[in-house]
């Protein structure tokens, strides 16, 4: 059907494992990612678009399609083997970072004349890194699809559809990712965030839901800053409409958390340098 173009081509292309023959995964994780986000974006418009009385079985269907037309039909694999082995966190997958990775993600494993060994390694990592990146942005998409089918009623959808997270603005889902890495630790030093948020920071700038609040420990005026400039420097997607919204929903001040309306009435920071360097600075 027209209306689950991309979802078709989304299951179309990553059911099967063939693909890695004929593209390396360091090239399809990028796509992996990007079809995924508009994926998500597809689900989220035709839940707004259709009759609420439609809005369940609409869901369902597509969630079912994603269980059985994908996860049924791959073996789960763990990375944490290769985690142990190049001696990196399972959080920092794909580990594009690590240059004996990165040479092994980036070979072409149906190359002629390829050395026997190096083949078989690479093609056992490729697989392993395929599967588990199809699984995860799986996953996230029947967990928004979970989210939507709580709140099936027309009164909820402004609510719902609304995106719950920045996205930095980059050529690569790998160049978005290194921005997010390098604006915490700009955070991080300067005493804005504390070590334990890296996780669900790097998610929230990536366009991905935390799994956990981020304790802002700067003040409460700065957070707002901070966001503004995100936005007025052009280095996130556009979300004024939405910014205070997805602020509370990802960041608390002081342990407590805040509404978007507390935020948005909050006085604008009197010291403006150290958050205007780290925002130039991506």
């Amino acid at each position: 059907m027209e209306e689950h173009l991309l979802i078709n081509t989304f299951i179309e292309k990553f059911s099967r494992q063939t693909i890695l023959s004929v593209t390396p995964f360091s090239s399809l994780y990028d796509e992996i990612i990007s079809d995924s986000y508009k994926v998500q974006q597809e689900i989220k418009g035709q839940f707004v678009a259709i009759a609420s009385e439609k809005n369940i079985h609409y869901l369902n269907y597509v969630k079912e399609r994603f269980i059985v037309e994908i996860l049924n039909k791959i073996s789960i694999p763990t990375i944490d083997k290769w985690a142990e082995t190049t001696h990196l966190n399972t959080s920092d997958f794909p580990f594009l970072k690590n240059e004996e990775v990165k040479n092994l993600l980036d070979i072409w494993i149906e190359q002629p004349f390829l050395d026997l060994e190096i083949q078989n390694k690479a093609q056992e990592m490729q697989k392993d890194f395929y599967l588990y990146a199809v699984f995860m942005e799986v996953t996230k998409i029947i967990r928004l699809i979970d989210q939507l089918l709580k709140a099936p009623n027309d009164n909820k959808k402004t609510d719902v559809i609304t995106s719950q997270t920045f996205k930095l603005k980059g050529d690569t889902q790998k160049n978005i990712k290194d921005k997010a890495i390098d604006l915490y630790d700009s955070l991080l030093k300067n005493e804005y965030l504390v070590k334990d948020c890296k996780k669900d920071f790097i998610k929230l700038f990536t366009g991905q839901q935390p799994e956990h609040k981020i304790d802002w420990q700067g003040l409460k005026g700065e957070l707002k800053l901070f966001i503004n400039l995100l936005i007025e420097e052009n280095k996130i997607d556009d979300c004024r409409s939405s910014k205070w919204i997805i602020t509370a929903a990802n960041f608390r001040f002081s342990d407590k958390d805040f509404t978007p309306e507390t935020i948005n009435s909050t006085k604008k920071a009197k010291h403006e340098h150290y958050i205007k360097t780290i925002v130039n600075r991506i």
